[in-house]
């Protein structure tokens, strides 16, 4: 997508056109005219649908090869107005067979399938997929059991078949790795063993198809963020670990796109952006109060690059926030859900989020849909 202010005989960016706007062009050629009234509005329509869908001109045109941004613009700025509403399409049962299965994890696989991690009162763990068929939830392949003494902490993204599983086995914390072949799940490679600790809780995201972020909370000194990524075979260390000024017994911490999350604490609930260079973390913006947060359960799922729904057992009620690059504003949305455990939630593909309770083990599927 060409940069607007780069083309010759343009009009200078100014406060009512922040890319600039193009000009008349005389000449006597017949047939329509490139005028700016036929083509000013069309311009500045395509760049203000890239900026509130986080989108930066690469200068170049669009074309197989250097991608299509004007289409990636209108696609992700679908989900990008400040104006949404949910609604609740499904409500439907998870249960195994046992009342003593918890749900402790989503990870989403593609834009219609996802994993659940299921633990039960003996610490032994199970993966199960489901397909989102477009009306109902369905079972796809086979129940995976992990066998005896491995209760999962958390589920994390890697790829369309990978995925990330942090487990608490015999002699501490050990991350993993587990794949599906859409019928089977299997481990790969090797684990890596990330100590022992009776206080410490671990949360992670996935920041690209090899690299998880974890967090760690109820740490001594203090928080702590760290980078670990897998080979195919090996689970290693990336870059620094960053130490976390935001408190919180455990965290929320969701992907927004490669390398940067959100993170929030419980207890605290302060939103807060973080990107990774590849060796550093670094905050990005200011960390964001929500008002009336602070409850034990503070959950929240990423809806693109800058947007991002939050909820916790004291509010009830899911809101929305997106960032500008400094801030976290609350949207002008809300949807009333009550809270009974701990929230898991995944995002499939825009807009459709799966949101799954893990006291009474049951999946909530919402929709976005634009407020007409």
């Amino acid at each position: 997508m060409r940069k607007l202010e780069n083309i010759a005989n343009t009009d200078p960016p100014d406060s009512d056109y922040l890319k600039g706007r193009i000009r008349n062009k005389t000449g006597s050629q017949d047939g329509t005219p490139v005028i700016e009234q036929l083509y000013g509005d069309i311009v500045e329509a395509i760049h203000k649908l890239a900026a509130i869908s986080g989108i930066t001109e690469n200068d170049l045109p669009d074309n197989e090869t250097n991608s299509h941004q004007v289409l990636e613009a209108f696609g992700k700025s679908l989900n990008s107005v400040d104006d949404f509403k949910y609604e609740n399409l499904l409500l439907q049962e998870i249960k195994k067979d046992t009342d003593d299965i918890n749900l402790v994890g989503l990870a989403t696989l593609n834009e219609t399938d996802f994993a659940i991690a299921l633990t039960d009162s003996s610490n032994n763990s199970y993966l199960k997929t489901y397909r989102f068929n477009g009306s109902s939830f369905e079972v796809i392949g086979s129940i995976f059991d992990l066998g005896g003494s491995q209760f999962v902490r958390d589920i994390a993204t890697l790829n369309s078949t990978d995925i990330a599983l942090l487990i608490t086995g015999i002699g501490g914390e050990l991350l993993k790795t587990y794949r599906f072949d859409g019928v089977n799940w299997a481990l790969v490679g090797s684990e890596l063993s990330l100590g022992s600790s009776t206080t410490n809780r671990y949360t992670i995201t996935g920041i690209s198809s090899t690299d998880i972020a974890l967090a760690i909370s109820n740490n001594t000194p203090n928080e702590v963020l760290k980078t670990y990524r897998f080979n195919g075979s090996t689970w290693s260390t990336v870059g620094n670990p960053f130490s976390l000024p935001t408190a919180g017994e455990s965290f929320s911490i969701k992907t927004l796109y490669d390398n940067a999350i959100c993170l929030v604490g419980d207890g605290v609930d302060t939103i807060q952006k973080y990107v990774f260079d590849g060796v550093d973390w670094a905050a990005v913006g200011s960390a964001t109060s929500i008002p009336g947060g602070s409850g034990t359960y503070a959950r929240i799922g990423a809806l693109g690059k800058n947007d991002i729904i939050f909820i916790d057992e004291n509010i009830n009620t899911l809101v929305m926030y997106r960032f500008d690059g400094t801030d976290w504003n609350k949207l002008n949305f809300s949807y009333d859900l009550t809270v009974s455990g701990d929230l898991k939630i995944t995002e499939l593909t825009s807009g459709i989020i799966i949101i799954a309770d893990s006291n009474d083990n049951l999946i909530s599927l919402f929709r976005t849909l634009i407020l007409k």
